[in-house]
């Protein structure tokens, strides 16, 4: 009788028991409906990457206009404006002639559609995500023909948004 109990404890041992079973499967359900769309949608993290990317750029924008001597008639080669051109799905740096104290819009086409354009530094993205504009800073470091503050909205699943203060400040939010 008492190798029955042996067996019996042994064969008792080799297996899982159905409550086992139904824990795992619970698990592994919830881990299916929350977790793995999370890693498998890139937008979120793509979302605070563009954010991250294009506050650094702004702020590279805004050095190189601070840097430029202040706009002189005798010197043609200083009087240079820098650019951060945004498109739909892709942003990159330019910088322009100054004439007469006016600063040419950018011309670069095709940046976004062509690899070639690398001296413009392009940042690509998911299309959409931004809206198409132009910024511009003085020699002071301030947004140029902006009054008051401005805010770039990043438009993924996050409500990312940039903001460039009248100050010159630029900083990155997450819209409540």
């Amino acid at each position: 009788m008492g190798q029955f109990f042996e067996k019996q404890l042994i064969i008792q041992k080799n297996g899982f028991t159905l409550i086992e079973l139904v824990a795992i499967l619970v698990i592994l359900g919830v881990l299916m409906v929350i977790a793995i769309p999370k890693l498998t949608d890139q937008s979120s993290f793509e979302d605070f990457t563009i954010q991250d990317q294009l506050i650094s750029r702004l702020k590279l924008v805004q050095l190189q206009a601070m840097n430029t001597p202040p706009f002189d008639n005798a010197a043609e080669s200083n009087n240079m404006c820098h650019w951060l051109v945004v498109k739909p799905d892709c942003f990159y740096n330019e910088s322009t002639a100054q004439i007469n104290g006016k600063c040419n819009l950018p011309q670069a086409t095709n940046v976004c559609v062509n690899n070639e354009y690398n001296q413009y530094n392009q940042v690509s993205f998911t299309e959409g995500l931004l809206d198409t504009a132009e910024y511009r800073f003085d020699n002071d470091g301030l947004i140029h023909n902006i009054y008051g503050s401005t805010s770039i909205n990043i438009n993924g699943q996050n409500k990312l948004s940039i903001n460039i203060e009248s100050e010159g400040y630029i900083h990155g939010s997450v819209e409540q």
